[in-house]
């Protein structure tokens, strides 16, 4: 996890963490890597929770938009072999259908469901 960036974050009434899964001396990760972390970590959220973080996304922190932090939703499946990604464009979340056989990078997270208020 970069230093100084906020591991929690609110969208709407609910609580999220980021969950890195590259590990301190690789710069990226493959596939497999990615979503067993995800698996272990309770990490591996679909549509639902995507969705909801991009309609609220002005509430995430700037230093995610700062650090462009790329949220990984890999139960959230698009055409044949992608997954899911929010990316940051300027100042504006979007989403982003990104191969799932991709070389994962440190700035790539995944997303914990920690809590509704």
């Amino acid at each position: 996890m970069e230093t100084g960036l906020p591991q929690e974050f609110m969208a709407g009434s609910r609580t999220y963490r980021l969950v890195p899964f590259n590990e301190p001396d690789k710069p990226s990760v493959n596939h497999h890597t990615m979503l067993e972390q995800g698996h272990r970590e309770q990490a591996s959220m679909g549509e639902e929770h995507g969705q909801h973080i991009l309609k609220c996304w002005r509430q995430l922190p700037p230093e995610y938009r700062d650090h462009q932090i790329v949220l990984v939703f890999p139960e959230w499946r698009g055409s044949p072999g992608h997954i899911a990604c929010l990316f940051w464009f300027g100042h504006e979340l979007r989403l982003y259908w990104t191969p799932l056989k991709n070389e994962w990078e440190a700035n790539f997270y995944l997303v914990r469901f920690i809590a509704s208020a």
